[in-house]
């Protein structure tokens, strides 16, 4: 969750909450609450996708591990950097989503919705702890 007036310009953002499991509804609106009424800041909650960066001794490595990650389900891997000592290789996945909470000092949900949302971000989380799951089994694979 971010204080900040739009959440793709970090400048001068403010993590105000991070989960990595369960979002509890209670614990979102206590932190609506307290930017209701206020003109500035905005407050979004924000879910990024995993990213990993792997060093590999070569191109061949670099590109099984590549194809492991997409059969994973990180659709945005790819090698980023080579040079005679290493290939680099950033393993990410696609979801992503940016949501005002409050916004010009406004909630922008009301109670069903809301509810609606908190489903839908678990579920996310839900589905990218499964992700990393595969990923580390395939990567488990590969060093066999």
């Amino acid at each position: 969750m971010l204080e900040v007036k739009n959440p793709w310009t970090k400048l001068n953002a403010r993590v105000i909450g991070k989960w990595h499991k369960k979002i509890k509804k209670d614990k979102v609106l206590e932190k609506i609450s307290l930017y209701e009424g206020k003109k500035e800041p905005n407050l979004w909650i924000v879910v990024q996708p995993p990213i990993v960066h792997v060093s590999c001794k070569n191109l061949e490595t670099a590109s099984k591990l590549v194809v492991y990650a997409r059969n994973s389900g990180f659709k945005e891997s790819g090698i980023f950097f080579a040079n005679s000592k290493r290939v680099m290789v950033e393993i990410r996945s696609s979801e992503k989503t940016s949501i005002p909470l409050v916004l010009n000092g406004k909630k922008m949900l009301n109670e069903q919705n809301f509810n609606e949302l908190i489903e839908y971000l678990n579920n996310l989380l839900e589905n990218l702890k499964l992700k990393i799951e595969r990923l580390e089994k395939n990567f488990s694979n590969l060093q066999n």
